[in-house]
C-alpha cells in the first residue's frame, strides 16, 4: 500500500540481483533482536571485520571503528573525537579513563569556545553535531567564481586559536567533489589539530575505483594522508547495506579513545545497538567482495558517463565539473530547475515513481545504480 514505486534515481542502495539482496535481508532479519549488550558476540566479530576489511581500503591495516546508525551519527562521532583531544591536550594530566574526573572537568573545559574549521558545503549533520557538541563551525567558502573548490590557504587562514579540528569531504553532496585533504591534513599536522574526512557518499566508491584503474593518479584523501584521524564511509550509500547503517574509522587506538571519552563506552552516540546491520553490512562485504564492489563502481561511473553526454546535447542545461564519485549536478542559467525539477518530481510521482532534487545550487542530483528491467528505464510520458 505505501510502496513508493522504482525509482529512476538514487543511491545505489540495490545491489545487483534479488539472490544478493535477499541474502543480505536474511541475514539482516536472523540478527536484528539481538543487541551489543547480551547478545551480539558473533556480531561484534563482524563488525571487527568490517572495520578491517575496509580500514585495508582505506590504506591502514590497524584502523579501529564501530557500525552505526547512518552519516549524522558517524560525523557526530568524529565531532566527539575532535573534542576528546582538545579535552586531553587542555588537561594532560588527569585520568583520561575516569568518567568521574572527566565531568568534575568539563565545566572548566567549556568555560573556553571551541571551534571546528570545514568547506561551505559540509554536510548538514556536521553543523547539527557542532550545535550538540557545543563547537562552533567556521565555514570556509569557495574560491570565487566556483561553488565547490576550497584553497588550503583559506583553511589555514580561518584557523583560530580557538579551533580545535578540520573537516574536509571525500564524496561532496551534491558535487561528489573531493576536498583538497592532502593539503588540509598537513595543516592539521602542523596545528596538532584533530583532521576528520567525511567519505559517507566517496568511502565506499572511491576505493574500488582507484584499484580498478578507474581513477588514475587519484590524490590521496584518506588515511594514507598523515594527518587525517578518522573518516566515516555509509554503508547504506554505496556499500548498499539496507538502511541504516554507516562506519567511522579511527586512526589508532587513541585516536578512538578521544570518542570513547567523550561518549562512553563505545564511542557511538547509541549505547544499544542492534546487530541487524552489523551482519548485514558483513554479509554484503562477502557477498560481493572486492571484485564485486569493482563492478558495481565501475558500472555506476558508466551510467553517470551516459547521463552527462545525453545533457551534453539538451539545449540550456550544463554538467558542472570536478564530480569523482557517481553525483551529478546538472544546471541551467537560463531554466528555474528548482521549479521544473518539483514538477517532475509531482508527476514521477504520479506515476509511482521517483527522483532526487536538491535546491542549492540550481541543479539535478543524480545518484547512478545498476541498470532495472528496461522496461523501468522508459521515462514517463504524458500518459503514464
Amino acid at each position: 500500500m505505501f510502496d513508493e514505486g522504482p525509482h529512476l534515481t538514487s543511491s545505489p542502495t540495490l545491489p545487483w540481483g534479488d539472490s544478493v539482496r535477499e541474502l543480505v535481508s536474511e541475514a539482516k532479519k536472523r540478527f536484528e533482536w539481538g543487541q551489543i549488550w547480551h547478545s551480539g558476540k558473533g556480531a561484534r566479530q563482524m563488525e571487527r571485520q568490517v572495520i578491517s576489511m575496509m580500514g585495508e581500503l582505506f590504506h591502514n591495516d590497524g584502523a579501529l571503528g564501530f557500525i552505526c546508525y547512518g552519516g549524522s551519527e558517524s560525523d557526530i562521532c568524529a565531532l566527539a573525537a575532535a573534542k576528546g583531544k582538545a579535552f586531553v591536550k587542555r588537561f594532560p594530566d588527569a585520568d583520561h579513563s575516569d568518567p568521574y574526573v572527566l565531568i568534575g572537568l568539563v565545566p572548566e573545559f567549556e568555560k573556553k569556545s571551541h571551534s571546528i574549521v570545514m568547506p561551505l558545503h559540509s554536510h548538514y549533520s556536521l553543523y547539527k553535531g557542532c550545535a550538540l557538541m557545543g563547537l562552533e563551525p567556521i565555514p570556509v567558502f569557495p574560491k570565487e567564481g566556483t561553488v565547490h573548490e576550497i584553497d588550503p590557504a583559506d583553511i589555514r587562514a580561518a584557523i583560530r586559536e580557538d579551533t580545535i579540528g578540520l573537516v574536509g569531504t571525500a564524496g561532496t553532496w551534491p558535487f561528489g567533489s573531493i576536498d583538497p585533504i592532502e593539503e588540509m591534513g598537513r595543516i592539521a599536522e602542523e596545528k596538532d589539530l584533530y583532521f576528520h574526512v567525511d567519505a559517507c557518499f566517496g568511502g565506499f566508491i572511491l576505493p574500488f575505483l582507484e584499484r580498478s584503474g578507474y581513477h588514475q593518479n587519484l590524490a590521496a584523501w584518506d588515511f594514507r594522508v598523515p594527518g587525517v584521524s578518522s573518516i566515516s564511509a555509509d554503508l547504506h550509500k554505496n556499500g548498499m547495506v539496507p538502511p541504516p547503517a554507516s562506519s567511522l574509522y579511527f586512526r589508532d587506538r587513541k585516536t578512538i579513545d578521544y570518542a570513547r571519552m567523550i561518549s562512553p563506552p563505545f564511542g557511538t552516540l547509541s549505547g544499544t545497538r542492534s546487530t541487524g546491520p552489523m551482519a548485514a553490512a558483513w554479509t554484503m562485504l562477502n557477498a560481493l567482495g572486492i571484485d564485486g564492489y569493482i563492478a558495481v563502481a565501475e558500472h555506476c561511473m558508466r551510467l553517470r558517463e551516459e547521463l552527462i553526454e545525453a545533457v551534453s546535447k539538451i539545449p540550456n542545461l550544463k554538467v558542472l565539473g570536478g564530480g569523482m564519485i557517481n553525483l551529478t549536478v546538472i544546471y541551467s542559467e537560463e531554466i528555474d530547475l528548482n521549479r521544473s525539477a518539483w514538477l517532475g518530481g509531482r508527476g514521477l510521482d504520479a506515476c509511482g515513481r521517483s527522483e532526487s532534487t536538491t535546491v542549492e545550487p540550481l541543479c539535478l542530483h543524480h545518484a547512478t545504480e545498476r541498470r532495472p528491467d528496461p522496461g523501468l528505464c522508459r521515462f514517463p510520458g504524458p500518459d503514464c
